[in-house]
Protein backbone atom coordinates (compact mmCIF):
# COMPACT_ATOMS: atom_id res chain seq x y z
CA UNK A 1 0.00 0.00 0.00
CA UNK A 2 1.70 3.29 -1.05
CA UNK A 3 1.80 6.31 1.42
CA UNK A 4 -1.10 8.56 0.56
CA UNK A 5 1.82 11.13 1.19
CA UNK A 6 3.97 9.47 -2.11
CA UNK A 7 0.74 9.22 -3.82
CA UNK A 8 -0.44 12.95 -4.36
CA UNK A 9 3.32 13.68 -4.66
CA UNK A 10 4.13 11.87 -7.53
CA UNK A 11 0.67 13.35 -9.21
CA UNK A 12 1.62 16.62 -8.12
CA UNK A 13 4.91 16.19 -9.96
CA UNK A 14 3.46 15.16 -13.04
CA UNK A 15 0.93 18.06 -13.22
CA UNK A 16 3.93 20.25 -12.77
CA UNK A 17 5.82 18.60 -15.09
CA UNK A 18 2.48 18.91 -17.95
CA UNK A 19 1.87 15.09 -18.38
CA UNK A 20 -1.39 13.40 -19.00
CA UNK A 21 -2.15 10.99 -16.36
CA UNK A 22 -5.54 9.97 -14.94
CA UNK A 23 -7.12 8.52 -11.49
CA UNK A 24 -8.54 4.96 -11.52
CA UNK A 25 -10.92 5.04 -8.39
CA UNK A 26 -13.11 1.76 -7.44
CA UNK A 27 -16.46 3.11 -7.28
CA UNK A 28 -18.58 -0.44 -7.46
CA UNK A 29 -17.81 -4.12 -6.72
CA UNK A 30 -20.27 -6.76 -7.27
CA UNK A 31 -19.33 -10.24 -5.83
CA UNK A 32 -15.47 -11.33 -4.58
CA UNK A 33 -12.50 -9.85 -6.46
CA UNK A 34 -8.99 -8.15 -4.96
CA UNK A 35 -9.90 -4.86 -4.81
CA UNK A 36 -11.73 -2.84 -2.50
CA UNK A 37 -14.31 0.47 -3.45
CA UNK A 38 -12.13 3.63 -2.90
CA UNK A 39 -9.29 1.78 -3.67
CA UNK A 40 -7.17 4.37 -6.35
CA UNK A 41 -4.64 4.13 -8.93
CA UNK A 42 -2.82 6.46 -10.99
CA UNK A 43 -1.26 6.03 -14.63
CA UNK A 44 0.26 7.68 -17.11
CA UNK A 45 0.24 7.51 -20.50
CA UNK A 46 3.14 5.07 -20.98
CA UNK A 47 1.85 2.63 -18.18
CA UNK A 48 3.65 4.24 -15.21
CA UNK A 49 1.82 4.10 -12.30
CA UNK A 50 1.35 4.18 -8.45
CA UNK A 51 -1.25 2.80 -6.12
CA UNK A 52 -2.28 -0.93 -6.92
CA UNK A 53 -5.90 -1.81 -8.11
CA UNK A 54 -5.47 -5.52 -7.18
CA UNK A 55 -2.13 -6.17 -9.06
CA UNK A 56 -0.91 -6.71 -12.43
CA UNK A 57 -2.55 -9.90 -12.96
CA UNK A 58 -6.09 -7.54 -12.79
CA UNK A 59 -4.81 -4.44 -13.87
CA UNK A 60 -4.04 -5.76 -17.27
CA UNK A 61 -7.76 -6.56 -17.92
CA UNK A 62 -8.59 -2.49 -18.40
CA UNK A 63 -5.81 -0.82 -18.12
CA UNK A 64 -5.09 -0.69 -22.05
CA UNK A 65 -9.18 0.83 -22.02
CA UNK A 66 -7.68 3.87 -19.85
CA UNK A 67 -4.58 4.53 -21.56
CA UNK A 68 -7.02 5.07 -24.36
CA UNK A 69 -9.35 7.39 -22.38
CA UNK A 70 -5.76 9.01 -21.75
CA UNK A 71 -5.07 9.51 -25.12
CA UNK A 72 -8.57 10.90 -25.99
CA UNK A 73 -8.62 13.16 -22.64
CA UNK A 74 -12.09 11.29 -21.73
CA UNK A 75 -13.18 10.58 -18.07
CA UNK A 76 -15.97 7.78 -17.15
CA UNK A 77 -16.94 4.52 -15.86
CA UNK A 78 -15.68 1.49 -17.32
CA UNK A 79 -16.89 -1.90 -15.67
CA UNK A 80 -14.58 -4.72 -15.45
CA UNK A 81 -15.60 -8.31 -15.73
CA UNK A 82 -14.10 -10.68 -13.03
CA UNK A 83 -16.45 -13.64 -13.81
CA UNK A 84 -13.73 -15.39 -15.96
CA UNK A 85 -16.12 -15.22 -18.86
CA UNK A 86 -13.77 -12.48 -20.35
CA UNK A 87 -10.12 -14.05 -22.17
CA UNK A 88 -7.75 -13.68 -19.16
CA UNK A 89 -10.53 -13.26 -16.41
CA UNK A 90 -10.14 -13.53 -13.02
CA UNK A 91 -11.79 -16.49 -11.53
CA UNK A 92 -13.94 -14.11 -8.72
CA UNK A 93 -17.32 -14.31 -9.34
CA UNK A 94 -18.09 -10.10 -9.52
CA UNK A 95 -17.72 -7.44 -11.17
CA UNK A 96 -16.27 -4.13 -10.32
CA UNK A 97 -16.99 -0.57 -11.47
CA UNK A 98 -13.96 1.71 -11.62
CA UNK A 99 -14.17 5.81 -12.38
CA UNK A 100 -11.00 7.20 -14.44
CA UNK A 101 -10.77 10.37 -14.13
CA UNK A 102 -8.37 12.03 -16.74
CA UNK A 103 -6.18 15.12 -16.61
CA UNK A 104 -4.57 16.69 -19.15
CA UNK A 105 -3.24 20.24 -19.38
CA UNK A 106 -4.24 23.06 -21.56
CA UNK A 107 -1.81 23.23 -24.78
CA UNK A 108 1.07 25.90 -24.29
CA UNK A 109 2.19 28.43 -26.58
CA UNK A 110 4.98 30.60 -26.33
CA UNK A 111 5.26 33.53 -28.02
CA UNK A 112 8.96 35.22 -28.97
CA UNK A 113 8.04 38.88 -29.32
CA UNK A 114 5.39 41.15 -27.39
CA UNK A 115 5.20 43.45 -30.13
CA UNK A 116 1.21 43.93 -31.98
CA UNK A 117 1.54 40.63 -33.50
CA UNK A 118 2.75 38.81 -30.43
CA UNK A 119 0.21 40.62 -28.17
CA UNK A 120 -2.85 39.79 -30.72
CA UNK A 121 -1.42 36.15 -30.87
CA UNK A 122 -1.08 36.22 -26.80
CA UNK A 123 -4.73 37.59 -26.31
CA UNK A 124 -6.42 35.31 -28.58
CA UNK A 125 -4.30 31.87 -27.22
CA UNK A 126 -5.25 32.82 -23.91
CA UNK A 127 -8.95 33.58 -24.43
CA UNK A 128 -9.29 30.41 -26.24
CA UNK A 129 -7.77 28.54 -23.10
CA UNK A 130 -3.70 27.95 -24.18
CA UNK A 131 -1.16 28.23 -21.40
CA UNK A 132 0.22 31.24 -22.82
CA UNK A 133 4.22 32.30 -22.27
CA UNK A 134 4.61 35.80 -24.03
CA UNK A 135 8.36 36.23 -23.84
CA UNK A 136 10.02 39.86 -24.09
CA UNK A 137 14.18 40.84 -23.75
CA UNK A 138 14.34 43.31 -20.46
CA UNK A 139 15.98 46.23 -22.83
CA UNK A 140 12.65 46.22 -25.16
CA UNK A 141 9.85 48.14 -23.82
CA UNK A 142 6.97 46.01 -22.49
CA UNK A 143 3.38 46.23 -24.87
CA UNK A 144 0.89 47.53 -22.60
CA UNK A 145 -2.01 46.07 -24.54
CA UNK A 146 -0.67 42.65 -22.57
CA UNK A 147 -0.08 42.58 -18.72
CA UNK A 148 1.13 38.87 -18.17
CA UNK A 149 4.71 39.22 -20.19
CA UNK A 150 7.71 36.84 -19.01
CA UNK A 151 10.72 39.70 -19.11
CA UNK A 152 14.11 37.46 -19.66
CA UNK A 153 17.97 38.33 -20.10
CA UNK A 154 17.82 36.83 -23.65
CA UNK A 155 15.40 35.12 -26.32
CA UNK A 156 17.95 32.66 -27.09
CA UNK A 157 18.80 31.98 -23.13
CA UNK A 158 15.09 31.42 -22.86
CA UNK A 159 14.38 29.19 -25.79
CA UNK A 160 17.82 27.37 -24.31
CA UNK A 161 16.39 26.83 -20.87
CA UNK A 162 12.76 25.79 -22.33
CA UNK A 163 12.19 22.30 -21.59
CA UNK A 164 11.69 19.35 -24.56
CA UNK A 165 7.79 19.15 -24.89
CA UNK A 166 6.01 17.95 -27.69
CA UNK A 167 2.71 19.55 -26.69
CA UNK A 168 4.05 22.89 -26.92
CA UNK A 169 3.63 25.71 -29.77
CA UNK A 170 6.22 28.16 -30.70
CA UNK A 171 5.86 31.34 -32.28
CA UNK A 172 8.83 33.55 -32.97
CA UNK A 173 7.50 37.51 -33.66
CA UNK A 174 11.04 38.90 -33.15
CA UNK A 175 11.54 41.16 -36.29
CA UNK A 176 15.39 41.29 -37.15
CA UNK A 177 17.03 37.85 -38.30
CA UNK A 178 19.72 37.40 -36.04
CA UNK A 179 17.74 36.41 -32.62
CA UNK A 180 15.32 34.43 -34.76
CA UNK A 181 18.46 32.44 -35.74
CA UNK A 182 19.86 32.58 -32.16
CA UNK A 183 16.49 31.06 -30.77
CA UNK A 184 15.76 28.53 -33.65
CA UNK A 185 19.27 27.13 -32.87
CA UNK A 186 18.49 26.07 -29.72
CA UNK A 187 15.18 25.11 -30.27
CA UNK A 188 15.61 23.22 -32.78
CA UNK A 189 17.74 20.70 -30.97
CA UNK A 190 14.29 19.44 -29.40
CA UNK A 191 11.14 18.56 -30.97
CA UNK A 192 8.02 20.61 -30.14
CA UNK A 193 4.92 20.52 -31.58
CA UNK A 194 4.30 23.55 -33.82
CA UNK A 195 7.67 26.29 -34.79
CA UNK A 196 6.01 28.81 -36.81
CA UNK A 197 8.55 31.89 -38.08
CA UNK A 198 6.59 35.32 -38.50
CA UNK A 199 7.77 37.20 -41.79
CA UNK A 200 8.39 37.69 -45.28
CA UNK A 201 9.40 34.55 -47.46
CA UNK A 202 12.58 36.74 -47.97
CA UNK A 203 13.33 37.03 -44.23
CA UNK A 204 12.25 33.39 -43.43
CA UNK A 205 14.72 32.25 -46.46
CA UNK A 206 17.76 34.16 -45.11
CA UNK A 207 16.51 32.66 -41.54
CA UNK A 208 16.87 29.26 -43.11
CA UNK A 209 20.10 30.32 -44.62
CA UNK A 210 21.87 31.00 -41.93
CA UNK A 211 20.93 27.91 -39.62
CA UNK A 212 22.35 26.01 -42.05
CA UNK A 213 25.44 27.50 -42.72
CA UNK A 214 25.67 27.04 -38.60
CA UNK A 215 25.34 23.42 -39.05
CA UNK A 216 21.31 22.65 -38.06
CA UNK A 217 20.71 19.77 -39.99
CA UNK A 218 18.08 20.29 -43.14
CA UNK A 219 15.58 18.24 -41.56
CA UNK A 220 15.28 19.77 -38.51
CA UNK A 221 15.43 23.12 -40.66
CA UNK A 222 12.16 21.90 -42.52
CA UNK A 223 10.25 21.48 -39.32
CA UNK A 224 9.89 25.18 -39.24
CA UNK A 225 6.89 26.98 -40.56
CA UNK A 226 7.62 29.84 -42.16
CA UNK A 227 6.01 32.35 -43.39
CA UNK A 228 3.55 31.31 -40.29
CA UNK A 229 -0.20 31.64 -40.69
CA UNK A 230 -2.79 30.07 -42.95
CA UNK A 231 -2.88 32.38 -46.17
CA UNK A 232 -5.96 34.48 -45.36
CA UNK A 233 -5.07 37.72 -46.58
CA UNK A 234 -4.24 39.13 -43.34
CA UNK A 235 -2.43 42.48 -42.96
CA UNK A 236 -3.60 44.03 -39.48
CA UNK A 237 -1.87 42.58 -36.21
CA UNK A 238 -4.86 41.70 -35.37
CA UNK A 239 -5.71 39.15 -38.55
CA UNK A 240 -2.50 38.36 -38.62
CA UNK A 241 -2.43 36.81 -34.89
CA UNK A 242 -6.18 34.55 -36.13
CA UNK A 243 -3.72 33.34 -39.39
CA UNK A 244 -1.39 32.00 -36.91
CA UNK A 245 -3.63 30.64 -34.55
CA UNK A 246 -6.28 28.98 -36.97
CA UNK A 247 -2.27 27.17 -38.60
CA UNK A 248 -1.92 26.36 -35.10
CA UNK A 249 -5.29 24.93 -34.41
CA UNK A 250 -5.40 22.96 -38.05
CA UNK A 251 -1.84 21.32 -37.26
CA UNK A 252 -2.87 20.25 -33.86
CA UNK A 253 -6.28 18.78 -35.33
CA UNK A 254 -4.01 16.97 -37.82
CA UNK A 255 -1.62 15.82 -35.56
CA UNK A 256 -4.59 14.21 -33.09
CA UNK A 257 -6.37 12.60 -36.22
CA UNK A 258 -2.82 10.53 -36.78
CA UNK A 259 -1.51 9.56 -33.50
CA UNK A 260 -1.36 5.73 -33.33
CA UNK A 261 -2.52 3.87 -31.18
CA UNK A 262 -0.06 1.98 -28.58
Amino acid sequence: MVALEDFFTWVSQLAREREAFALCIVTEKIGSGPVSVGDVMAVTVDRRRIGTLGGWSFEKLFLDRVIKMIREGRSGSIEVDISGREKGGLECGGKIKIFVSVFQPPPRIVIFGAGHIGTALAKISSTIGYDTILVEEKDVKPNAEYEQIKIVESYREYAASMERNKDTFIVITVGEVDPCVEILRELLKREYRYIGLLGSKRKVMRVKEELAMSGVPENRIATVRGPAGLKIGARKPGEIAISIMAEIIKTSNEQASHIPPQ
